[in-house]
């Protein structure tokens, strides 16, 4: 009472002289928002100089960082060590004003603080700063910490917490006169730089926790306990429920140690205000260490002998398991449903609490084990926890998590709630699995309260677990080594090493193996840095055939080690269900760390064989290891795999007279209008445009798949097929297949035959329009470089209203190396056959790893049963000079070039030399090679023609590329001229556009020129391979597309993904003109030159195109606008506040036309959709000022590509329309128009959509568009 008599008299006496403050030293911190490290310390700057503006001083010197740094420069600071002071300020509390003006203006307390501590404040006036704080010191300090804090009174307010280490803490507060705080502060310091155990327990100064340093007692003396005696029937009545047989008793007497004891008693009884803090517990230990215990006492050397393998009280720093931030730390005098602890069954006693205010509250509450157990079988260990819910309904589980990914899961207790027998704690106890785990305790439950307690792992009497059944395993160590192969024909082989072996191919490869962690041990490598390369993959076959039946599950275990400059890579663990058919099932996919890593799965019921496959989606360096491969017991259930799997590889002759699981149509596209049938040259029905027999062997019963179509035929007929079943892509891999064309049209080129790829990655691979392809034709075309799953469509599309008849036949789809021929088919009279053999082995032992890479080829030849054949070109017919484009120009252009040809005949002869020798595709052609052969082409040309012609880069594509439009001094437009000897325009273009003085003096000036000879098709190949490479997919499909006999070309590169052709039949006079305008059009980009059809332009600009302002006009509550848009929202729960209709002429008109453009390609006009688009307030203003435009994509993610992403369900695009706080929390969402297209499968790569699509979706709701001239905002919604 006198204290506080002594501070109410001194502020009335002080009111006289200067008013209490009664400001805030620092502003709110609000812990609904985040709030940045800066707007943190802008705060504690405020804090001394308000406190000068308020007090006669300046106060101590404060340290104004981050509490974590004051400590590393205070406790942790290796130079000069110093305790550090927390100064926790109150306004609004009375003593608040007497302790500032007293003790923190007082200039010898000024003084001394700022010689030996570092000083550090913060106002806990404001609620939000309170609990910021008490989160600060749970997180920067510790639990005993936070807790000390916590259990303050706020009116005991202000205190002065120093901080001697992170477990031991001296709290003095305004009850304490200035002198005393002083001499408090001398002994601290002094405490701090030689601890002794005095201070640590004076109750006057709150200490959190006594010293853990030792006593000494000095020896106990002992009295035998008579057993007739009450004090031995007291003692046998503890061991009455067990069958013990008491031998003796005695009694242990020591008058300084029950002295010290009760004085201790004394200080804990008073500090925590009962006399309650008393239990008799047990203590077990050996005979010599009770000796010990009666000689000298406890002492700490004695710890952690039978300590719990894992144990959190809360009592102390917790550091065996890991809470998030949905989790609290408390006592029972904070307002939470259980008022005492279980440890020690005390108010003041600790323990944690949901809390999910301190977190996110929709993300899952988790506890979880720090370390991995790792459980033998001698004893039973079993997990134990202390609860407390009165809630009935508040489930939360106990799992068992494995792998270092923790990609498997099991419940191991499921808690429903509230225990209804009790309304005090209540316990769980799970008997543990002799197996590696981390414990997690997860809660997905927003209710409260929910508190737990003593959370331990411990030996237990339970019955020991059973014994772990071991399938298989294998170490790389012994004969278990040949039960792997590596699969061949991919481009990455796996090989069996040892560690020391390993390290000499690859430097970055593991020294040590797992097994014994030396340089003797083996492991199984992937040695790739030499062959690396985006898309390609290699396989490690376990051939053991496994047998998993359901009376018992089984887990797969094994190391993996990923290892590279940058790693881009991902393994995958494949149950392969049929060798001869290749199907294969995926059960465990990861994205590997650079360090070793545990991988484990549970294992389907079945038979099967295990595939590991690892591929690469980059072509940066990398290596790859895996060791320790086991498949042992387990208590997980079945894995129960995907019913969707895929296949290797695809082979198919069709003389089955089956569909071979070929299906017509997609989930996605309109259906087809005639479907593909298998029939042979005996039953279709129109024998006159055949095919009469089949490819595979010439045979008139062979089977092919046959596009029916039928009666009425219109222009715009379309087929597609393709293989159910997905297929694993990789970049090693082609598809080879024959194909049949022929209709009644004639020089017209009115069918269109194509193959694409849909799935990963969408994009056209081969593309060709025809009347009549002389026969059959076989074709070799790679994918693309994405390692998987991919559908492959075979498909047809008739422009002309008249009968087709379209065929495929020998469809496969492997790995290049095995289709591709390994001699070259004679032109001969003689016709030799050509034979290749997939093998099913590869050695992996070899002291070096073997690579294979393949270049993949396009081969088109004749197939017929005459003796004497010719290989042709990959186009089905050879047309005379210029009849393949006289669908495209007028007559006159032929007539000009034709008399031209033949009036140069008298001046000098046509060409026919090729620029380029030939750079076969069956061998691997180095760097050097490439460019003697490229150095010929203007030698050559100089020779054949009268001039020069443009002055060309002669290094490789990606190099001018680099030169050129990615050059970051003086970027220009690259040109690319790809020449074709045989080709009769090939002359005209070459005299009349390549030797113009004025056309070559521009290039020069504004272009790089890169040039190429097509004229053999292995170097038309490798030119296609080199633009999928450096270009990408769209670039080497629109040139794929051109029909040969269309060369020469000018392919003018302005991105990689803007290109612009020109063919021979443009004028020199407009070809230089569109040389300008593209050159232009690269400094300066125009959505104008982008949509010109005529330019043969592979996609529409990603580039922004800008609509000017947007002007809103509001639609009134009560019209049907507002209505129906109100229906868009009638399933949800939001609150319109008002609809706005956008209206901007300009965008109109230009959004109009772009959708006639896209209705007009792809012959329907169901390509518009009324969509969903959710965003900051902030983003739709920027939008009804500029339009969409790139800088605001891939702000949320580019899961399905580098677009923007509209919604089918305004549910989901509320997710993205985050609220506006300063207008009450406001949200905006935009409702458009957008012009979809033909629509493909999505990928998270993508930054535009593949050539001939005009969008990407998830297949459901969501759908991409990457050009902002398909879209067109209609309202602008505002609503909570």
């Amino acid at each position: 009472m006198s204290d506080s008599k002594e501070i109410d008299d001194e502020l009335e006496a002080n009111d006289n002289v200067f008013s209490r403050p009664n400001r805030c030293l620092m502003p709110e911190l609000p812990l609904e928002q985040d709030v940045s490290a800066i707007e943190i310390q802008q705060a504690m700057e405020q804090f001394p100089r308000i406190f000068t503006e308020s007090y006669p001083s300046s106060g101590p010197a404060l340290y104004l960082g981050p509490l974590d740094e004051a400590m590393d420069q205070s406790i942790f600071s290796s130079n000069e060590p110093r305790p550090l002071s927390i100064y926790l300020h109150r306004t609004e509390t009375a003593a608040t004003h007497c302790f500032c003006k007293n003790v923190l203006c007082n200039e010898f307390i000024i003084n001394y603080l700022a010689e030996n501590y570092i000083v550090w404040a913060w106002d806990c006036s404001k609620d939000a700063n309170y609990q910021r704080l008490l989160w600060m010191l749970l997180q920067y300090i510790g639990s005993s910490a936070a807790a000390m804090v916590a259990a303050i009174p706020l009116d005991k307010f202000p205190v002065l917490v120093c901080l001697l280490s992170t477990q031991r803490h001296v709290i003095l507060d305004s009850t304490t006169s200035p002198d005393e705080i002083y001499i408090r502060l001398i002994e601290i310091r002094k405490d701090f730089h030689n601890p002794s155990e005095e201070i640590i327990c004076d109750g006057s100064q709150r200490l959190s926790i006594c010293s853990n340093e030792d006593w000494y007692p000095g020896s106990s003396q002992l009295a035998l306990v008579e057993q007739e005696s009450d004090k031995f029937r007291n003692i046998a009545n503890y061991f009455s429920n067990s069958s013990y047989q008491l031998i003796r008793v005695e009694q242990i007497n020591n008058k300084k140690w029950l002295t010290k004891y009760q004085k201790q008693k004394e200080f804990i009884c008073n500090r925590i205000g009962h006399n309650g803090s008393e239990r008799i517990l047990f203590h077990g230990c050996l005979r010599e260490t009770s000796q010990d215990i009666l000689r000298q006492g406890f002492h700490h050397e004695q710890t952690s002998i039978h300590a719990a393998i894992l144990k959190c009280d809360f009592e102390t720093a917790c550091n065996d398991f890991n809470t998030d931030y949905n989790w609290g730390l408390t006592d029972g005098a904070h307002p939470q449903s259980m008022n005492h602890d279980h440890t020690l069954n005390t108010s003041l006693g600790h323990y944690i609490f949901y809390d999910p205010s301190s977190g996110s509250p929709f993300k899952i509450a988790e506890i979880k084990t720090n370390d991995w157990l790792n459980l033998s079988t001698d004893r039973a260990v079993c997990f134990q926890m202390w609860y407390y819910t009165p809630r009935i309904s508040l489930p939360f589980n106990i799992q068992l998590v494995q792998g270092d990914d923790e990609q498997l899961t099991r419940i191991a207790a499921s808690i429903p709630g509230k225990d209804p027998s009790s309304n005090d704690w209540a316990l769980v106890n799970i008997v543990l699995p002799s197996e590696k785990f981390k414990i997690f305790i997860r809660l997905n439950n927003t209710g409260r309260p929910l508190v737990f307690d003593d959370i331990s792992v411990d030996y237990c009497d339970e019955p020991h677990p059973p014994p772990t059944k071991i399938l298989y395993e294998c170490d790389f160590e012994s004969s278990c080594s040949d039960d792997f192969v590596s699969l061949p024909v991919y481009p990455y082989q796996w090989s069996i090493l040892k560690a020391s072996d390993a390290i000499k191919i690859e430097k970055q490869a593991p020294s040590v193996d797992y097994t014994f962690g030396n340089q003797s041990g083996h492991y199984a490598l992937l040695p790739i840095t030499k062959v690396v390369g985006a898309g390609n993959v290699g396989y490690l076959h376990l051939q053991t055939e496994l047998n998993i039946t359901t009376k018992e599950s089984y887990c797969l275990n094994f190391q993996y080690y990923g290892y590279g400059q940058s790693f881009y890579s991902n393994l995958r663990v494949y149950l392969r269900v049929s060798d001869e058919s290749e199907v294969i099932q995926v059960i465990w996919p990861s994205e590997p760390s650079q360090y070793s890593t545990w991988g484990i799965t549970n294992l389907p019921v079945g038979q099967y064989s295990l595939l590991f496959r690892m591929d690469t989606s980059d072509n940066t360096q990398l290596s790859f290891a895996l060791d320790n491969i086991s498949i042992t017991s387990c208590a997980y259930p079945p894995y129960e795999p995907s019913p969707y799997y895929s296949i290797l590889s695809f082979s198919c002759n069709f003389d089955n007279l089956t569909m071979c699981d070929m299906t017509n149509g997609d989930r996605i596209s309109p259906p087809p209008t005639f479907n593909f049938t298998v029939m042979t040259g005996e039953t279709i029905p129109n024998r006159e445009l055949g095919p009469t027999r089949d490819h595979t062997s010439n045979s008139t019963t062979g089977g092919f798949l046959y596009w029916n179509q039928q009666l009425p035929f219109t222009s715009k007929d379309v087929g597609r097929v393709h293989p159910s079943t997905t297929i694993e892509q990789n970049f090693g891999m082609c598809i080879k297949f024959a194909y049949y064309v022929k209709s009644l049209a004639v020089n017209k080129n009115g069918t269109q035959v194509s193959i694409s790829a849909g799935g990963c990655y969408g994009a056209y691979l081969w593309m060709q329009a025809l009347d009549d392809s002389q026969g059959w034709q076989t074709v070799i075309i790679p994918v693309l470089k994405f390692a998987c799953g991919e559908t492959f469509y075979f498909d047809v599309y008739q422009s002309l209203p008249i009968a087709v008849s379209v065929a495929f036949d020998d469809i496969e789809i492997d790995q290049c190396s095995y289709l591709i021929p390994t001699t070259t088919t004679s032109t001969t009279t003689t016709t030799t056959t050509t034979t290749t053999t997939k093998t099913t082995t590869t050695s992996l032992t070899s002291s070096s790893p073997t690579t294979q890479s393949s270049m993949s080829s396009t081969v088109s030849t004749t197939t017929t049963t005459s003796m004497s054949t010719t290989t042709s070109s990959s186009n089905a017919y050879q047309p005379s000079c210029l009849n393949a484009i006289l669908t495209q120009t007028a007559n006159h252009k032929q007539v000009r070039c034709d008399n031209e040809l033949e009036a140069n005949d008298n001046v000098f002869s046509r060409p026919n030399r090729c620029l380029m020798p030939e750079l076969p595709l069956e061998r691997d052609v180095s760097a050097i090679e490439i460019q003697q052969a490229m150095e010929q082409f203007p030698r050559i040309f100089t020779e054949s023609y009268p001039s020069s012609g443009p002055a060309l880069y002669l290094g490789p594509l990606n190099e001018a590329m680099n030169q050129s439009i990615f050059n970051s001094n003086e970027p220009r437009p690259l040109s690319i001229y790809l020449h074709r000897t045989e080709t009769a325009s090939t002359h005209c273009f070459c005299k009349n556009v390549l030797c113009n003085e004025v056309i070559v003096d521009y290039l020069g000036e504004n272009y790089i020129v890169w040039a190429w000879d097509c004229s053999k098709d292995a170097n038309y190949q490798r030119l296609l391979w080199m633009l999928l490479e450096y270009i990408g997919s769209s670039a080497a499909a629109v040139v794929a597309a051109i029909p040969l006999d269309e060369f020469p070309v000018l392919v003018c590169l302005l991105s990689t993904q803007r290109h612009i052709i020109l063919d021979s039949t443009t004028s020199p006079d407009e070809i230089y003109i569109r040389l300008i305008e593209i050159r232009e059009d690269f400094h300066s980009p125009s959505e104008e030159m982008i949509h010109d059809e005529n330019q043969r332009l592979s996609i529409c600009s990603n580039e922004n195109w800008y609509p000017g302002s947007s002007q809103l006009e509001l639609v009134e509550q009560e019209s049907d606008k507002f209505r129906n848009i109100a229906n868009y929202f009638s399933n949800s729960s939001y609150q319109i506040i008002s609809v706005e209709q956008i209206n901007n002429k300009k965008w109109l008109t230009k959004y109009q036309k772009q959708k006639e453009f896209i209705c007009n390609r792809i012959g329907h006009d169901r390509s518009e959709r009324i969509l969903f688009h959710g965003c900051l307030r902030e983003t739709s203003q920027d939008i009804l000022r500029q339009g969409f435009h790139h800088e605001q994509t891939s702000i949320h993610g580019t899961k399905y590509g580098h677009g923007f992403y509209f919604s089918t369900d305004p549910k989901r695009s509320h997710i993205y329309a985050l609220p506006d706080l300063p207008s009450g929390g406001e949200r905006t969402m935009l409702i458009c128009r957008v012009l979809i297209g033909r629509t493909c499968g999505d990928h998270s790569i993508m930054e535009t959509y593949p050539w001939m699509f005009d969008s990407t979706t998830d297949g459901s709701e969501i759908y991409v568009v990457f050009s902002n001239l398909q879209i067109l905002p209609e309202y602008l919604v505002t609503y909570k």
